[in-house]
């Protein structure tokens, strides 16, 4: 072979020199090859699961809560005891205007009515520590704020002359919804004696209430 032959192979260079001459791999390309973690994910029934577990469990304290206190929310025994307050305040002021001596009749029976059950949720509201006087009490306020435009109501019917079918009409709808109110304050009540009052008014007002909507229909 000759010595300046163009298509001689190089000499072959010692491994320390071509260990020397490769250029070291960078940060960038290592991280690029190395395998990617995998992000493990909740299976989605078991999320599922935990969400309704904390779900019932909430539920459950809140029924034991409400079970131990043993009555009905101040409110609502507010708002009822309110309304049998302004009901008797209107039939007394009804006993000038009306004229029929049915509708009379009726009106007594209701004034009586309501007056022996105001008596008797005297003590459930001092137990709960309720005012009826008391004009920061939000459902105390809102009932009479009601009653003050039922009263203008009748006060315009009674300049028109139609006041004995006005009257009549509107304490039947109040004292049905007086009953639908106390349905429900007695489903939440765990007092015998407050659930007893309840139970003696809606017996002598349905009675009442039957009477009014006969009067309205002749």
């Amino acid at each position: 072979m000759q010595p300046n032959d163009p298509y001689q192979s190089p000499p072959p260079q010692p491994v320390e020199q071509f260990l020397q001459q490769a250029q070291p791999l960078s940060t960038d390309y290592l991280n690029q090859i190395a395998a990617t973690p995998q992000v493990k994910t909740m299976n989605p029934a078991v999320l599922w699961g935990l969400i309704v577990g904390v779900l019932i469990l909430a539920i459950i304290v809140i029924v034991g809560v409400f079970s131990a206190s043993g009555g009905p929310s101040p409110s609502s025994l507010a708002a009822v005891a309110a309304k049998f307050d302004n009901l008797r305040t209107i039939s007394v002021a009804a006993e000038d205007d009306v004229q029929s001596s049915e509708l009379r009749t009726l009106n007594s029976s209701l004034r009586l009515s309501l007056t022996n059950t105001n008596r008797d949720l005297v003590e459930p509201l001092k137990a709960q520590d309720i005012s009826l006087k008391d004009k920061k009490n939000s459902s105390v306020a809102a009932v009479t704020a009601d009653f003050e435009e039922l009263s203008g109501r009748l006060e315009d019917a009674r300049l028109n002359a139609v006041y004995d079918r006005t009257y009549a009409r509107e304490m039947s709808y109040e004292l049905k919804t007086l009953r639908s109110e106390m349905a429900v304050l007695y489903k939440k009540s765990g007092s015998k004696s407050l659930r007893a009052t309840l139970e003696t008014a809606d017996s002598n007002i349905k009675p009442i209430v039957e009477g009014l909507e006969t009067f309205n229909a002749s």
